[in-house]
């Protein structure tokens, strides 16, 4: 990350200052001064193929957690109208 110092908030676009101001959790003065940080890759990004774009796919859904299904009783009618003391 390269540091750009000294940005003043007048020269910001409105929606990049409405995050900042979010972000902070107050209303920035026009006469402030924002250090601000960007990432610069080292090398640039080639476009991938379609095979390559369906491994890369397949591969970042793999880390999402294998939960099991809902059993059928889970979201039945019956299940979902019941109350919890109901069901005891």
């Amino acid at each position: 990350m390269q540091p750009n110092i000294g940005v003043s908030v007048k020269s910001l676009p409105l929606p990049l200052r409405k995050a900042a101001e979010e972000f902070l959790g107050r209303p920035i003065e026009d006469d402030e001064m924002l250090a601000m940080y960007t990432y610069r890759d080292s090398e640039p990004q080639r476009e991938l193929s379609q095979e390559e774009w369906e491994r890369e796919l397949d591969d970042f859904i793999d880390l999402f957690p294998q939960t099991p299904l809902l059993s059928g009783e889970a979201i039945s009618r019956e299940s979902i109208y019941t109350r919890e003391d109901e069901m005891l």
